[in-house]
């Protein structure tokens, strides 16, 4: 029987590990998992069209569909997924206590436009009252100017108050000096390492546990993309493919629960998967439209109101195969 050739770009989680090592097959395909890094599975899927399967934000695949790029179709698997309340970094002595004190404050970024942004700001928006508009947003690199940053379109100044730091300079080098409130980001600034800054929210995890059990929303960073003409050609795929991720992600937290082998590097792994399963439930990472709907109705809500996309785009859109 001859077989086609998936290539699937994602990072290297333990969610796909039962797929990368064969133990969970797809029939009639062989997936392959060539090395590759975010940016790389962006450029491949989005740029050249190159990959069947990739892993993308769920910005990224709304911009492209509200630029009338259907080439992906997106599947329920959320690869990635992360509260982001204890990403939000302050200066050490600063006086800012509450989230309530970003009130038209200066914050900084490293993109405007990537998911972990969009979605503290929207939180910053709805549970805060955060007035984004009335923000002046600094867009650039963390720690230097070697560091990732994306500079804001210009477009956007249309909508919001943006600036950059000076050549050379950075988000951390402006608190330092008292021109920056806060920094959105997704790793720790060296200066939060170094005791110089500290979190907004100290206590994180258990506001986000908290914002878990108000709004049942365990935010979504990535999902799954798969290359339209292939679902044409076999429309049994999308499903197959989807439900192949979940079998692979339940043989992971099925490992997670052992006590024998520590399937993880957490010295207490068993008593962080009971916590988890405390606050979320029995199924800590859930895939499927039924769990996850909600969050991304919000982040695509987000999207629209953030200007990343010029209209809101639908779940339909978006997950044009019903896969629950």
């Amino acid at each position: 029987m001859s077989t086609k050739t998936l290539t699937i770009g994602a990072m290297p989680y333990d969610r796909v590990a039962a797929l990368r090592d064969g133990r969970v097959t797809l029939a009639g395909y062989d997936l392959a998992f060539p090395a590759m890094g975010p940016g790389d599975i962006h450029r491949e899927t989005f740029a050249t069209k190159a990959l069947a399967v990739g892993e993308v934000s769920p910005s990224n695949l709304a911009k492209a569909l509200d630029a009338g790029d259907t080439a992906y179709i997106g599947l329920p698997v959320f690869l990635s997924r992360a509260f982001r309340h204890g990403q939000i970094y302050v200066a050490a002595d600063s006086p800012i206590r509450d989230a309530r004190d970003l009130a038209g404050a200066r914050i900084g970024g490293i993109d405007f436009f990537n998911t972990t942004a969009i979605l503290q700001r929207g939180i910053l928006q709805d549970d805060f009252g955060v007035d984004l508009a009335a923000v002046n947003w600094v867009i650039g690199p963390v720690d230097g100017p070697e560091d990732y940053s994306v500079p804001a379109p210009a477009h956007l100044a249309r909508s919001f108050r943006l600036a950059a730091p000076a050549p050379g300079d950075s988000l951390t080098g402006m608190m330092a000096r008292g021109e920056l409130d806060a920094i959105l980001t997704i790793r720790a600034p060296r200066a939060f390492r170094e005791g110089r800054m500290r979190r907004l929210f100290a206590d994180y995890v258990a506001t986000e546990k908290e914002y878990f059990a108000r709004t049942r929303q365990f935010p979504i960073m990535h999902i799954v993309v798969l290359r339209r003409d292939l679902a044409e050609a076999d429309p049994a795929l999308p499903r197959r493919l989807y439900e192949a991720f979940l079998k692979a992600k339940t043989i992971n937290q099925e490992a997670l629960k052992l006590t024998l082998f520590y399937y993880g590097s957490l010295p207490w792994l068993p008593a962080a998967v009971e916590e988890a399963e405390a606050a979320i439930g029995p199924d800590i990472w859930p895939y499927g439209l039924r769990e996850g709907g909600a969050a991304l109705e919000t982040f695509l809500r987000y999207c629209h109101e953030q200007k990343v996309t010029d209209r809101r785009i639908t779940m339909a859109e978006m997950f044009p195969v019903g896969v629950e």
